[in-house]
């Protein structure tokens, strides 16, 4: 979501309330959120996996927040691109699952110890194998109440509502793909229907690229042993 709000013309920050992983708890609805159609299967507050420690600072021109927490005020959003099509972000992660959480918590061991997280490494590897092991047996009740994991987080079908939803211009979260919902077109290429809602694809094969080099960046910031902000 951050990236495409920087391209639309808005500002990114880091958190000064601190990194949000891996669960976003008591995420709220907003009055638009609780009548926008990416947020209509949400039940008014909810629990959703998340990884960020960056917020949106100023939000783009013709944009609407949908939910919000004590950690983030910014946790949905819609905007109104400049090309008459849409734009629909979230801060936490429906496309997470919990081993994806297991190996965001691992690989930032050191971090999260600094910055209050845990004492130990250890203690972090040790939360990041019981989410591994959630993962593969979701039907754990005492790692469920342990980590007090909420049933929109265990149940796949509500934990990724989000994906797939709304109107005009919409990336795939899980394929990275570039979509236009309902007509279901692909990438650059366009239908008469997109045509009628006023789907515009255009800023999204820039985000595309965008997003597939952000990730090349990451892998090498990896090998190199240094950082980079989400």
């Amino acid at each position: 979501m951050q990236l495409a709000i920087v391209a639309l013309g808005g500002l990114v920050r880091r958190n000064p309330r601190g990194r949000e992983l891996p669960i976003a708890r008591a995420i709220t609805l907003t009055e638009a959120g609780r009548v926008h159609p990416l947020l209509a299967s949400r039940p008014p507050i909810f629990d959703a996996l998340c990884s960020h420690i960056d917020e949106i600072e100023t939000l783009p021109p013709n944009s609407q927040v949908l939910a919000a927490n004590e950690l983030s005020a910014i946790q949905a959003i819609a905007t109104q691109t400049p090309w008459r099509g849409s734009f629909l972000g979230t801060q936490y992660h429906p496309e997470h699952t919990l081993a994806v959480s297991a190996a965001l918590i691992e690989m930032r061991a050191t971090e999260l110890v600094e910055e209050g997280f845990a004492t130990e490494p250890s203690e972090i590897v040790v939360i990041a194998a019981d989410y591994r092991a959630l993962d593969a047996e979701p039907t754990r009740r005492d790692l469920i109440w342990r980590y007090g994991i909420a049933s929109e987080i265990m149940d796949p079908v509500r934990r990724t509502t989000e994906i797939g939803t709304g109107c005009g211009p919409s990336l795939n979260l899980v394929s990275s793909e570039l979509s236009c919902i309902p007509c279901r077109s692909i990438g650059d290429q366009r239908t008469p229907d997109c045509s009628a809602h006023g789907g515009d694809l255009r800023i999204w094969s820039d985000l595309r690229f965008a997003w597939r080099r952000r990730f090349w960046v990451l892998e090498l910031c990896e090998r190199n042993g240094s950082s980079a902000a989400h």
